[in-house]
């Protein structure tokens, strides 16, 4: 019977000392990962914020830049040419101005002669092909010519 208990003792201190073995493993495993998730928090809670510190200084640029903007914009109202100025596209279009030019042209060529030459008249007519034939002239159906009168000649 003496066996049975030391066997017994034993037993029970072999097994309480693998449970205290296993405890202890155990114990080191969860506090090393308790301190591993401790740092893993600290840094996220680091990262975190830096993050709420850069989307505050991104906010305010925003806001900046928003501001001059705003200096910026333009009503499109504005942007239309007041009354007198509204027709400097039909009165500078190239084929409007070159009527002018070729009246002074045949004016300052001619001399008193051009003065007669009028838009509509004959000699005005052949002198003008005349000349839009030789390349003076830009090519048939892109040019206007108006006289003082406000008749004209298109090619």
């Amino acid at each position: 019977m003496e066996v049975v208990k030391e066997l017994h003792a034993a037993v029970a201190n072999a097994c309480e000392a693998s449970f205290d073995s296993a405890y202890e493993q155990m114990k080191s495993h969860i506090d090393a990962h308790a301190k591993e998730a401790e740092i893993k928090e600290s840094m996220a809670i680091q990262a975190q914020r830096q993050l709420e510190t850069r989307i505050r200084d991104l906010q305010h640029d925003i806001t900046v830049l928003r501001s001059e903007l705003q200096q910026y914009e333009v009503d499109p109202q504005d942007l239309e040419l007041p009354g007198k100025y509204a027709n400097l596209e039909t009165e500078f279009d190239p084929r409007n101005l070159w009527g002018k030019i070729w009246k002074a042209m045949i004016i300052t060529m001619f001399g008193s002669l051009g003065k007669e030459l009028r838009p509509n008249t004959p000699r005005f007519t052949q002198i003008y092909r005349r000349s839009s034939k030789l390349g003076v002239v830009s090519s048939p159906g892109c040019c206007s010519i108006k006289g003082s009168y406000g008749d004209g000649i298109s090619n």
